[in-house]
């Protein structure tokens, strides 16, 4: 096992710590009621259990549908080590000199997984990976590795949009800051001096980015949260 797995380990492991000490914050009853009601009843439009009724498909379409079926700590602990991993990789120079950020980042997935916001740990390790193959599709990675290899370098162009659009799928939230990113590389790439060139690059990453925002906006315009609560403020 390499060096490069360090940081994914020592997630997953502050993952590990976080379960055998009981860590439960407020999120995580929710995300287990969410998970829960999809292993038995399937993915459905309106839930008249939460609160006067929500549409559950506005705050995750994915995440309930995988932590049903695998159970929270399993997609938990996937999560925390994928984002690290993917964080560390893009941040780790070619040297494979490892700034410290890179661990603190991996030790500090746990406060997620502790208070439960699970959704977003999730979107977050996708996302990252999104970020990681279209920067790996462009050579900017360590090493230059892929230089040559066409279909290879095509399918982290596909993966990494792939991968976008999953995470706005998993949490809207995580969703727009990806979508903001991917637009604002784009455009930097676009800015040449004060001439502005859309070449492949910025074009590819601006498609990304609208892409994500569509599948990030798309679902909670359909589906708004919070729902129907029927006492508002002059009830008191």
């Amino acid at each position: 096992m390499t060096k490069r797995w360090y940081p994914a380990l020592a997630a997953a492991a502050a993952c590990i710590v976080c379960y055998v000490a009981g860590w439960r914050g407020t999120d995580w009853a929710a995300q287990l009621y969410r998970a829960s009601e999809v292993a038995h009843y399937g993915l459905v439009v309106w839930d008249p259990g939460w609160y006067a009724g929500v549409f559950p498909f506005g705050y995750s379409l994915l995440y309930p549908l995988v932590a049903g079926g695998l159970g929270l700590w399993p997609v938990a602990l996937l999560s925390a080590a994928g984002a690290a991993f993917c964080f560390d990789s893009l941040v780790t120079t070619d040297k494979g000199r490892r700034p410290a950020g890179s661990w603190y980042f991996a030790v500090s997935t746990v406060i997620e997984v502790a208070i439960g916001q699970l959704p977003t740990l999730a979107a977050e390790a996708l996302g990252l990976g999104c970020i990681l193959c279209l920067v790996r599709y462009w050579d900017q990675g360590p090493s230059g590795w892929l230089r040559g290899r066409g279909r290879v370098r095509e399918a982290l162009l596909a993966g990494g949009i792939a991968l976008g659009v999953l995470a706005a799928l998993t949490s809207p939230v995580a969703g727009l800051f990806l979508a903001l990113s991917l637009g604002a590389w784009g455009l930097a790439c676009a800015v040449d001096g004060r001439k502005v060139v859309l070449g492949l690059r910025p074009l590819a990453l601006i498609g990304a980015a609208a892409l994500v925002m569509l599948a990030t906006v798309g679902l909670p315009i359909l589906f708004p949260q919070p729902g129907y609560f029927p006492f508002g403020a002059t009830c008191w």
